[in-house]
């Protein structure tokens, strides 16, 4: 497999919604898949309102739809990168759950990661908690697989709760009593001094 070329792939997509003016979320990804028949599928996050609440479609159930829609299930390989910084991702449980109820040769899936290509089975051994059975939801439910989007302006509130904070404390500061008030100046600067 080309690692490579599938790197490239999901920088240019990455770069191509950078430069379209759209804008980038910290939660935006690009998704890669390499199939048993050597084709690259891709696909990016998107956000649906569903009954008032808005969705994140993730890159990887959208490139595993395009993918189907071709009729293959086999998933060789998958890189899922920030649309922000470029760098790799690991899929949360519900998309790795997913590519391995398309086709029991996924099992050997490899995620990519910036050093190395690590099998999909490591990572859902860790996610799974013991005696829970590996079932998941239809890949076509799309609120099985979504997750609430993480407002973008989270940041912002933040931000904007400090400022606040601490603009209400430059207010206090004011209304003290004990703070020393500064003296008045002198209209003439003292150039002019009664003798």
């Amino acid at each position: 497999m080309n690692y490579d070329a599938i790197f490239q792939r999901a920088h240019e997509i990455a770069n191509q919604r950078i430069r379209s003016g759209e804008p980038v979320l910290p939660d935006d990804t690009v998704c890669v898949l390499s199939t048993g028949s050597g084709k690259l599928y891709t696909g990016l996050n998107r956000r649906e309102n569903s009954g008032g609440t808005l969705l994140n479609i993730h890159a990887e159930i959208e490139a595993i739809r395009n993918m189907k829609a071709t009729g293959e299930t086999q998933i060789r390989t998958l890189l899922l990168i920030s649309t922000a910084n470029g760098m790799p991702m690991l899929p949360c449980e519900n998309c790795m759950l997913n590519i391995i109820s398309l086709n029991p040769e996924n099992n050997r899936c490899e995620i990519m990661m910036m050093d190395r290509a690590v099998p999909i089975a490591e990572f859902i051994d860790k996610l799974r908690p013991i005696g829970r059975p590996v079932t998941s939801p239809s890949v076509t439910s799309v609120s099985s697989v979504s997750v609430q989007v993480r407002e973008a302006t989270n940041d912002a509130n933040l931000i904007k709760s400090r400022v606040n904070s601490l603009l209400d404390s430059i207010e206090d500061d004011e209304d003290d009593p004990k703070q020393k008030k500064p003296e008045k100046k002198k209209r003439f600067g003292g150039l002019f001094k009664k003798k």
